[in-house]
Parts: C-alpha cells; sequence; structure tokens
C-alpha cells in the first residue's frame, strides 16, 4: 500500500516507479541497475530513494528539479530501447514548479501584451514585467513567471522553442532547465550547426524548407494560418483597434495623471475661463497678463518652492 506521503503534486522533485507483471528487485539493485545503469544517473543526483514494502515499488527524490524533468523528459523514449525498462512503469508525485522565463528582444516595437499572448499558446502566465537597469531605463529584457504545460499522454514537460519570431523580429527565450535544441528542427539530439535536417517552421514538413511552402502563412504569433502578424486579430495593436473602448480605458491612466500634474479642478475650470475671455474681448477690455508674468507674494517669483508644491508626483500602480 502507498503511503500517505506519496500523494501526487504534494512534493518536490519526486517520481513513484512501479515494477510490473513477476519483475522484482530490492532498493540497491533498482538504483544500480534502473536509476544509474538504464537512466543514467549518478547518485549525487539522488536524493532519496524510498523503497516500499513488496519490492515493486519505488520513490525517487532528485536532487534539483532539473533531473526530476530530465527523468519525466528520458524514461519514455528510453523504455522503447531498453529491455529493463519494458516492465517499469512511472508517475510523478510533484507538479512542474513555476518557470522564470527570460524573453530578449531588442526592438521598441515589441508589445509585453504580444509577449504574453505567444507565451500563453505554450504555457499558462501567472504574471510578468519589464527589465530595468538600475536607471530605471528600459532594457529590452522581458521577464515572465509561467507554469510550463505537460503532455496528457506521455506526462513529459513541454519546453518552450529558445526563439521567439514576432513579424520579422526575432528574439530569445530562456530560463533554468531549459534543454539544449537544434534551432532548425528542433531535435534535442544535436545543436543547429550539426543539423543536415530539411525542416519547414511553417508547416513541420521535413520535405521542403519554409521558403518553399506550398501551404498557406501561418502567424506566427496566434499560430493560425490565412493571415500574418501584422494582420492578426490577437495582436494588441489590432485589438486595440478593434475595441475602441479598450483604448479609452488604456488612455484613462495617462489623462489621470495630467489631470492630477497640472491640478484637480484644472479641467473643470478651463472652460469658464474661456468664456470670461471671449466676453472681454468683445466688450474691449484689456486681458490681464498671463500668471507667469504676474508678480506673486512671497517671493513666489525667486524661489518658486510654493510653485513646484503645487505639483505632485502621481505613481500609476
Amino acid at each position: 500500500m502507498s503511503s500517505p506521503m506519496a500523494t501526487p503534486g504534494s512534493r518536490r522533485n519526486a517520481v513513484r516507479f512501479d515494477l510490473q507483471n513477476d519483475k522484482e528487485m530490492d532498493r540497491l539493485q533498482f538504483s544500480r541497475l534502473i536509476l544509474q545503469k538504464e537512466l543514467g544517473f549518478l547518485p549525487a543526483q539522488l536524493d532519496y530513494i524510498f523503497a516500499l514494502p513488496g519490492r515493486k515499488t519505488f520513490e525517487v527524490v532528485f536532487t534539483t528539479n532539473t533531473f526530476f524533468e530530465k527523468c519525466l523528459r528520458n524514461f519514455e523514449s528510453l523504455k522503447t530501447t531498453r529491455p529493463q525498462l519494458a516492465n517499469v512503469g512511472m508517475v510523478s508525485l510533484s507538479q512542474t514548479e513555476p518557470k522564470t522565463i527570460t524573453v530578449l528582444m531588442f526592438s521598441e516595437q515589441v508589445r509585453m501584451e504580444d509577449i504574453k499572448t505567444w507565451l500563453q499558446q505554450r504555457s499558462t502566465v501567472i504574471h510578468g514585467y519589464e527589465m530595468r537597469d538600475e536607471d530605471g531605463i528600459r532594457t529590452g529584457g522581458r521577464r515572465f513567471f509561467v507554469q510550463l504545460k505537460r503532455d496528457l499522454r506521455t506526462g513529459e514537460i513541454q519546453h518552450l522553442p529558445p526563439v521567439i519570431q514576432l513579424g520579422a523580429i526575432r528574439g530569445h527565450v530562456f530560463y533554468p532547465g531549459q534543454p539544449k535544441i537544434c534551432h532548425r528542427c528542433g531535435s534535442q539530439q544535436h545543436l543547429l550547426a550539426e543539423c543536415h535536417n530539411i525542416h519547414c517552421r511553417n508547416c513541420d514538413s521535413k520535405e521542403h524548407l519554409t521558403k518553399n511552402c506550398p501551404d498557406p502563412v501561418k502567424c506566427n504569433l496566434c499560430g493560425e494560418s490565412g493571415h500574418t502578424f501584422k494582420t492578426c486579430p490577437s495582436s494588441y495593436a489590432n485589438r486595440v483597434k478593434k475595441t475602441p473602448q479598450q483604448q479609452s480605458t488604456l488612455d484613462l491612466g495617462d489623462q489621470i495623471l495630467f489631470q492630477q500634474e497640472v491640478t484637480e479642478d484644472g479641467p473643470a475650470k478651463e472652460q469658464p475661463q474661456k468664456e470670461g475671455e471671449d466676453r472681454k474681448e468683445k466688450e474691449g477690455i484689456e486681458p490681464a497678463p498671463p500668471p507667469s508674468e504676474t508678480p506673486q507674494p512671497g517671493g513666489l517669483e525667486e524661489t518658486g518652492e510654493e510653485q513646484r508644491n503645487l505639483v505632485t508626483p502621481v505613481h500609476i500602480h
């Protein structure tokens, strides 16, 4: 019987192996034959191995999340080629931990909202922000906290591609535990410099290159056919165009900031003041000089201290 500790999702970096049919092992045999020899782990990468009663069930806790993910990623592929794994089953006892994703795109034309849309096609975005240097200047980097998705059939974690492209602008995606893959065909068995495969990024065909693809172009933001990023209805620019009410909401913060930095009642007085100037002009009354030309009591013109106190900095959260 499984222990109460083995509730799926309740532990970190833990998996459970079940020996099937007539296969049995003791704890040391399982460690050396299955974990070390077949799956390629070193003893230092294994934090705990719990042998449950019956010589058929073992729970393994890895030292880091990277080794835990390596086990999930490699077990299914190795199982089909390693006879010793044929009668071994495995389930994860841990949820995939949220990842801190860094996205670098060196263009001021790229919007945070579009990067978030791209990520949401491949993961669950928790939140994100733009990175700034010590002087508060944006660097072009964006940081997101995301939950990676898992393949429902194999249980394997679906990692993000290392390259993001929105329209003609290309950027890079990286995070701890990200596997190294070929940027051309997506293989984890080699890198781009060693790749000799033909691969189409538009339709994933192995028969032709992207530039020769006969299929309709796919949008590199939403993945749909028939349009490009520039005309994608999911892009931030096009969503704003289609919904003027959203544009008004987005601009509201700037409007409030402007109004409060002038004075709280400035806009309300602007119209009466304009009507008064029109009446004086009609009656031939000479208008009063602008406030900046009128001497202020208490040395306001000299120090400007009271003038500065009228402007209240406003921070938009």
